[in-house]
């Protein structure tokens, strides 16, 4: 039998990544916006919270350049609870 051992993650180092990904992220994010005028001043902006990576992603990011961004624009967070067993709505409302 084989068995691997893993090295122990390092927190510094995992904490490094998650920012310059981040980063990258809102630099993406930002250009596409602005290239493709898709915020405008005063719009509300509705996220689909699926409970998914890639909903909380765009929440995030849309929710750091909000406070960054040259234009004022509201986010609201949309949950629908589509009925799926085990589907944990208090997780994604937190």
């Amino acid at each position: 039998m084989l068995v691997q051992l893993s090295r122990p993650r390092d927190p510094i180092g995992d904490e490094r990544q998650r920012k310059k990904l981040e980063k990258r992220l809102l630099r993406e994010t930002g250009r596409a916006i602005r290239d493709h005028g898709l915020i405008a001043n005063g719009d509300r902006i509705l996220v689909g919270m699926s409970g998914g990576k890639d909903s909380y992603t765009m929440m995030r990011m849309l929710s750091l350049l909000q406070a960054k961004a040259p234009v004022k624009f509201e986010l609201v967070g949309v949950c629908i609870d589509q009925g799926y067993r085990g589907f944990r709505v208090d997780v994604v409302e937190d």
